[in-house]
């Protein structure tokens, strides 16, 4: 089992963050369209689970049999895990796999919380949770109402021995809005390829926001590796 006091470890951010980043945390993750957003997130679940944590993953934006598809393509098999227990998929669409536990209505957020939380506080710890991604929920509610969801979700889940991504699609949402969500997490990430003249974008990722230690606010290329994930060129700013 991953061991609490060494923090939440994740590749990505090693040599950006100076010092730990704990369990207890709520990160988000904001990406253009094809910059790495769920990979970034499978990423840190497989991460996870390799370090014998168990993870949550909701499903979102595709079924959980999509998903797995989508694992298996990105170089990682999750049966053995769900049979053991270690990881658990909720689908927000409906599904006839015994496997995988469904939120009926995504519309009804007390039915969301509910199935949600029942299933994190069952879960051996530490756990991963990643909501991949919200963006497709807040089109279901009003701002406000959204707003209110993801509070209430962050107050319920956010234990000692939790860590929780939630993804979402940048430009989706009002920029008041994205204002106020930001307000509600500890750790924020940008996933964006830069302007260009020539050439093919890059992606960059970028560390804006850490409530638990210091770090380095710069944008770092990366690139997608097949079976990795988010591969970051940490020595950019030292050639």
């Amino acid at each position: 089992m991953g061991e609490l006091n060494q923090g939440v470890c994740f590749s990505p951010l090693e040599g950006i963050v100076r010092g730990k980043i704990p369990f207890g945390t709520i990160w988000q993750v904001r990406g253009e369209s094809g910059a790495g957003k769920s990979t970034i997130g499978f990423q840190f679940m497989v991460q996870g689970l390799r370090r014998g944590e168990s993870a949550v993953y909701v499903a979102c934006d595709e079924p959980a049999a999509r998903v797995r598809e989508d694992l298996n393509f990105f170089g990682f098999v999750s049966d053995p895990y769900e049979r053991e227990g270690q990881l658990i998929f909720i689908d927000t669409y409906e599904s006839s796999d015994p496997r995988v536990v469904c939120i009926k209505d995504r519309g009804d957020a007390q039915e969301f919380l509910y199935v949600i939380t029942r299933a994190v506080r069952q879960m051996k710890k530490p756990c991963r949770v990643v909501l991949d991604s919200l963006t497709s929920l807040s089109a279901v509610y009003s701002t406000k109402e959204f707003l209110a969801l993801v509070q209430d979700k962050n107050r319920l889940l956010r234990e000692p021995d939790v860590v929780i991504m939630d993804i979402y699609l940048k430009g989706t949402l009002e920029e008041a809005g994205m204002y106020a969500l930001t307000n509600a997490y500890d750790v924020c990430v940008d996933l964006f390829f830069p302007d260009e003249r020539g050439g093919v974008p890059q992606r960059n990722l970028r560390l804006h926001k850490l409530r638990t230690a210091g770090y380095d606010p710069r944008p770092f290329p990366c690139c997608i590796k097949r079976g990795v994930g988010l591969v970051v060129d940490k020595d950019f700013y030292f050639r």
